[in-house]
């Protein structure tokens, strides 16, 4: 993927004639200008939502993601890519591009919406991914209530990044159904430690790990602090004390588990 930095004259999202372009054939920052003026749609937007279900519909309950940020670029030259407008999701999860926030829209002009920021499972660190793309039912009104997101694989200075495409037409009409669906990557991991009854005090014992599903390698952190790759960490509590292990695999995905090890004076007969 190549990259390269982005660099942005202020004026452009407000509708100025010049702007720095990214040039995805030689890496180089192209200054270029134009007259836009033509009919086009008044809005483009509007929605990022998480989709707790995976069913690619945008469901009661199911909800908007605050604080995201959105850029929209388009082409003017062949292999260039220009960011137009920048915004960012308000509490309920809607992203809005209008006169306030991008240059003026265009007719039968190709924009790609990309979604700049990583977005986690709600009230978690688990990554998520875009859902199933155009899941409504078929019909006029399918992109009410559906994804229109896939990940960016096209030589764009965005490659990787969740991104929706579209084409504008003649009118004024806002355009308000292009949405964003996510959902967790993270299914199925589940962690257990075997079970400790009692420890005698001056002794050590050893916390065994059991890891099923998610993507290896896993990485191991406890309560204490003591971190590691390998599924096991031996203790020697001097109190009763909780242990609890978090285990993170190779997608970020996190799961924990804990257990009580009570510790007790022990007598030593010798015969």
């Amino acid at each position: 993927m190549k990259t390269a930095i982005l660099t942005l004259c202020t004026t452009i999202l407000f509708g100025a004639s010049a702007w720095y372009l990214f040039n995805s054939n030689d890496s180089s920052i192209q200054e270029s200008s134009s007259s836009e003026s033509v009919l086009a749609p008044s809005v483009l937007g509007d929605f990022l939502w998480y989709d707790s279900n995976h069913d690619g519909i945008q469901d009661p309950g199911e909800p908007g993601l605050n604080g995201v940020r959105v850029h929209l670029y388009t082409s003017y030259v062949a292999g260039t890519y220009t960011v137009v407008g920048q915004t960012t999701t308000n509490v309920d999860g809607v992203y809005i591009f209008d006169d306030t926030n991008s240059v003026p829209f265009e007719d039968n002009r190709t924009y790609y919406i990309v979604v700049e920021d990583d977005i986690n499972e709600p009230g978690t660190f688990n990554p998520t991914g875009p859902t199933i793309p155009n899941a409504g039912p078929i019909g006029p009104t399918q992109d009410d209530f559906d994804s229109d997101a896939f990940i960016a694989n096209g030589g764009f200075p965005f490659d990787g990044r969740p991104y929706i495409v579209y084409t504008t037409t003649t009118g004024f009409a806002p355009i308000t159904n292009l949405d964003f669906g996510f959902y967790t990557l993270c299914s199925g991991l589940d962690v257990n430690i075997d079970l400790v009854d009692e420890i005698c005090l001056g002794g050590t014992v050893r916390l065994n790990v059991l890891v099923d599903g998610g993507v290896e390698p896993y990485g191991y952190d406890w309560s204490d602090g003591f971190s590691s790759p390998d599924p096991y960490h031996d203790v020697s509590p001097t109190v009763n004390t909780t242990y609890t292990v978090t285990v993170t695999d190779d997608l970020g995905c996190t799961a924990t588990s804990s257990v009580d090890t009570r510790v007790r004076r022990c007598v030593w007969i010798l015969r």
